[in-house]
């Protein structure tokens, strides 16, 4: 990254109201802060986590609104900054599957936070609807698995059951992530999470594949080219991730995430009245409630521990430091280009 462009993030990093506010967490105090415009938010996350060297959790009201941060996070890379999503699932009423990249993405998250690796500097962004979903506890996470290995009894019709039901769609070749192919004795997946082993038992990039049966035993694995349907090496192990919407919309065995978040993440809610808005409308729709928390213990939740509500306008409830944002708006240019460029330049001109 040019250091031009580290300059400007640095000086961010050292600002007067990011010192406050890592001063104020710092000591196992809550903060709010006023003046939230644009980018503002998503960048603040990044400088705090930086500064903290502790995860991040930025709750977002509309699910585009992540997208947008996680590319406003990745200008924090040069810093050892990583950013990732939890997504929300949208499952609508009537439907038996999900979507298979977003509920990956979730158990994945799921995983990482069990296996204790959701430290350092980190930015988790999510939804508040995603928030309110419960997922697996650590120890129902094989529920949405399914491994499959060299020399063992597996008979493809339950193979092939189980790729229907978790929401894979049968083709006539693989193409894209969810897709299965069945010719014969010869099975192909293009796998939307999970992982691989190398015969030796190292792992390896999980990529589409291909089994060989002979009657109901697995007589062989191969990663293959997507494009061309060529077997490459051979794999030793994999495992596929995928679920119904049965499944996800469930009580049993489930948690909410932020539970399984370790201590040191530091929850920042941004404009607190529209993510309030946002849950309760999300809640009402609901045809049914089962795995879903309400909107008031999920926001109990976030702000009975450390955190950060950064707002346009208002101040928001936490209490302790109180931080005022000096941004402001760009200012108005001319509609005709020609103007407007003489006027950027006259504006470049007086700073």
């Amino acid at each position: 990254m040019a250091t031009a462009t580290l300059g400007w993030l640095e000086t961010l990093l050292e600002a007067p109201p990011t010192a406050a506010l890592v001063d104020a967490l710092a000591r196992g105090g809550s903060a709010s802060v006023r003046g939230s415009r644009g980018s503002a938010a998503n960048l603040l996350a990044g400088a705090l986590a930086v500064r903290l060297n502790r995860p991040v959790l930025l709750v977002v009201a509309h699910l585009d609104e992540a997208d947008d941060a996680l590319d406003d996070l990745e200008r924090f890379a040069a810093f050892g900054l990583s950013a990732e999503r939890f997504g929300a699932l949208e499952v609508l009423p009537g439907e038996s599957s999900v979507n298979l990249e977003l509920l990956a993405e979730r158990l994945n998250v799921v995983e990482r936070v069990a296996a204790e690796k959701l430290t350092g500097t980190q930015v988790l962004v999510a939804p508040v609807q995603a928030l309110m979903q419960g997922v697996p506890e650590p120890s129902a996470l094989g529920e949405f698995t399914f491994a499959i290995a060299p020399d063992e009894q597996l008979p493809p019709g339950r193979l092939l059951d189980w790729l229907d039901r978790a929401g894979y769609r049968r083709e006539d070749a693989v193409g894209q992530p969810g897709d299965f192919a069945v010719r014969g004795g010869i099975v192909d997946v293009f796998p939307v999470g999970g992982s691989a082993l190398l015969p030796g038992g190292s792992p390896t990039a999980l990529s589409p594949f291909r089994l060989d049966f002979f009657g109901d035993e697995v007589e062989s694995i191969h990663a293959i080219d997507p494009e061309q349907l060529g077997s490459k090496h051979k794999l030793g192990r994999v495992s596929l991730v995928g679920g119904s919407a049965v499944q996800v919309q469930s009580d049993d065995r489930r948690v909410n995430l932020i539970d399984l978040l370790p201590e040191p993440v530091v929850p920042i809610l941004h404009e607190t009245l529209e993510l309030t808005e946002q849950a309760r409308g999300y809640y009402e729709r609901l045809t049914n409630p089962a795995g879903i928390t309400q909107p008031n213990d999920v926001f109990k939740k976030l702000t009975q521990r450390t955190h950060v509500e950064v707002n346009g306008y208002s101040s928001g409830s936490a209490m302790g430091e109180q931080v005022a944002l000096p941004v402001e708006p760009l200012p108005t240019f001319d509609t005709d280009a020609k103007n407007a460029v003489a006027e950027l330049g006259e504006l470049a001109a007086d700073e």
